[in-house]
């Protein structure tokens, strides 16, 4: 018989499975699932003769998944949040009594724009459950998933495999801040042009004038200059940033624009020393579309649609 049979795997050794490929370390595996190290190595011994494969390879700091342990992963996970949502009772999910944390994987952006706004939420909602804030790069967000990290993810982010669900939140222009001090030409309002409307920087002032680039890579392109490319123009990079924070402050004490989405721009420009103005229209840049990540695993549980409801709700109204 074929020991691969789902009628003649044990449950409880996905159950090990699942733990160790979250914490890759055996023995917080075991402290997570209220067993002892030994039987979960022991449970690790039966799956590898199951699967043919040593399935996590030992190193200084705990265990690493082979590649078969990788392809078969996203499935294992798969099935496991479904039987958990299945087993759930079908009872009304009350936010103001339920207690514990959340896992958000947020890229830096995200943070600036939705962290105060789900915190001020939650506390007001439902007491009891505090957000965990974890920092991720935007190609990482569909494996934070998969591996459990995080519950949900939030970002300006890629397109995801077929057992992740991607909602796009909204959509917002990029704006540029100037600090105060440096001269900028503006194209002239007109009469139907109320005070709401930012001023409008020309095309020769935007590329003449230096600039500061976030690069969490340190690449030295970005959006903008690929726009300027396009019309046979480039800007003065004055320097490449790793943060938002960290641009804004080098931007303002070099006197060089910085460019940056909408929400984030207003929050750094309400802090002083900028001011928000609209950049080029000849570059045409395409808004930023803010986008809610999570697993289909996890998307029938009761708080969890909760909570993703919740925050796509407060990313309409900020």
């Amino acid at each position: 018989m074929d020991a691969r049979d789902p009628d003649r795997i044990d449950l409880n050794l996905l159950k090990v499975f699942a733990a160790v490929m979250t914490e890759r370390n055996v023995g917080r595996a075991a402290q997570r699932l209220g067993m002892t190290q030994a039987g979960a190595s022991n449970a690790l011994r039966r799956l590898r003769r199951i699967f043919d494969d040593e399935l996590f390879l030992r190193t200084p700091r705990g265990v690493e998944p082979t590649t078969r342990a990788a392809e078969i992963w996203p499935g294992i996970s798969a099935a496991l949040g479904q039987m958990r949502a299945a087993l759930t009772p079908a009872t009304p999910f009350d936010p103001c009594t339920v207690t514990g944390e959340v896992g958000i994987g947020v890229t830096e952006i995200a943070e600036l724009v939705m962290g105060p706004a789900i915190v001020r939420h939650l506390q007001a909602e439902a007491p009891g459950l505090a957000p965990r804030f974890h920092h991720i790069d935007r190609r990482d967000a569909a494996r934070a998933l998969d591996d459990g990290e995080i519950w949900l993810a939030l970002g300006m982010l890629p397109d995801p495999p077929p057992r992740i669900t991607r909602i796009f939140l909204r959509r917002d222009p990029l704006l540029t801040l100037v600090p105060d001090g440096l001269d900028i030409d503006t194209v002239p309002t007109g009469p139907e042009d109320g005070p709401e409307v930012l001023p409008l920087i020309t095309l020769d002032a935007f590329a003449e004038a230096p600039h500061v680039l976030v690069s969490a890579t340190g690449s030295a392109q970005g959006v903008m200059d690929r726009a300027l490319a396009d019309l046979g123009r480039e800007r003065r990079l004055l320097a490449v940033a790793s943060t938002l924070p960290g641009a804004a402050e080098i931007a303002a004490c070099a006197k060089a624009l910085l460019t940056a989405v909408g929400p984030t721009a207003f929050t750094i420009a309400r802090r002083g020393g900028f001011t928000v103005m609209r950049p080029p229209a000849e570059l045409n840049p395409q808004p930023a579309r803010l986008a809610l990540m999570f697993h289909r695993r996890d998307e029938g549980l009761p708080a969890h649609r909760w909570l993703r409801t919740e925050i796509t709700r407060l990313a309409r109204t900020i």
